[in-house]
């Protein structure tokens, strides 16, 4: 079992109300098992939203890999339960999620089954929405429509930064995609009182077509 950074540039600036990422630097996971089946997962780390920073989740996950090595074989519950262990509570909660992911994918793969059988699902396919970062009213309408034609039906939408922008966002991507849901996620961006207004506008307008919001407010209030 291994850690590895991994920093990929995005084809787009991605902005959220807290930062602007133009590149990813995550960690990448690899655990191998004896009987050579390899599985892989990923830690995503934003230190404006993760406990972790990249270094930190690297340190993390190369404790629990070492852990891993050294551990003597056992069912996959068990497993996972020493991975928690190893890695407990929020503040290692990326690095936790990349390792259980190596494991489980090195398990299913082993076994030759796709990870929804080996979950016990009914189904190989799942229904997901499609993140547009905060942008003009005219990009957003643009990837909207764009999102609409590969299928998605729930656009979540990182607003947060300025209301009325984020209200003018909401009214060209109905324009151009009049059945989608929304998920509003303002990353902690709205003060109290921002976020009651935008709730009383959306009233009656749009919050038919609202399925959830998001981290409104700061934790701070």
């Amino acid at each position: 079992a291994e850690a590895r950074p991994l920093n990929v540039p995005l084809a787009a600036p991605f902005t959220i109300a807290s930062s602007r990422l133009e590149a990813v630097s995550n960690v990448a996971v690899r655990v191998e098992l004896s009987s050579g089946a390899v599985g892989w997962g990923e830690a995503p780390v934003l230190p404006s939203v993760t406990a972790e920073d990249q270094p930190a989740a690297l340190a993390a996950v190369g404790r629990a890999c070492a852990a891993l090595v050294a551990a003597r074989s056992a069912p996959l519950g068990a497993v996972l339960q020493d991975v928690a262990d190893a890695l407990p509570g929020h503040a290692f909660a990326s690095a936790r999620a990349g390792v259980e992911m190596a494991v489980i994918d090195a398990v299913a793969n082993s076994i030759r089954i796709p990870l929804w059988r080996l979950f016990g699902g009914a189904s190989n396919t799942v229904t997901t929405d499609i993140t547009i970062p905060i942008v003009t009213p005219n990009e957003a309408a643009q990837l909207a429509a764009k999102y609409r034609g590969q299928g998605f039906q729930t656009l979540k939408l990182k607003v947060g930064k300025n209301l009325n922008s984020d209200i003018e966002v909401l009214k060209a991507i109905r324009l151009v995609h009049p059945d989608c849901s929304f998920i509003l996620d303002a990353n902690e961006g709205y003060t109290a009182n921002q976020a009651i207004e935008v709730l009383d506008r959306l009233n009656g307008v749009y919050s038919h077509y609202v399925q959830s919001f998001h981290s409104l407010i700061s934790q701070s209030l």
